[in-house]
């Protein structure tokens, strides 16, 4: 049953393959910065940068938040547990911060 799936997998593939080099080539009038594809994904990309430099530090404080009361309600052991987990969610909240900020600077220059 496997090597009669493989065999098909890989007629399959050849199909697809073969095809490929068959169709046509498709070119649009005009450039690619002009298409109202490119356009939406640009704003898109755009308004989510935004949002997630907003978005990063705040649910990252307050996961740390959460964290901190966790560790100061729990015994030497599980402290430690939430102390790293707390300070995971606030480098995670810059870093995040960071990353959305750099999109932002990168699509605006499209």
């Amino acid at each position: 049953m496997k090597q009669k799936m493989k065999n098909v997998m890989r007629k399959l593939s050849a199909l697809v393959l073969t095809g490929a080099f068959f169709v046509p080539c498709a070119y649009a009038e005009g450039t690619l910065m002009d298409s109202t594809l490119f356009q939406g994904v640009k704003s898109l990309g755009t308004d989510a940068g935004k949002i997630m430099t907003i978005l990063s530090p705040i649910i990252g404080g307050a996961y740390a938040g959460y964290y901190i009361i966790r560790r100061n309600g729990g015994d030497e052991q599980d402290a430690k547990m939430w102390e790293k987990r707390a300070k995971n969610s606030i480098l995670c909240g810059v870093v995040g911060g960071l990353v959305s900020a750099a999109i932002s600077i990168i699509a605006a220059y499209f």
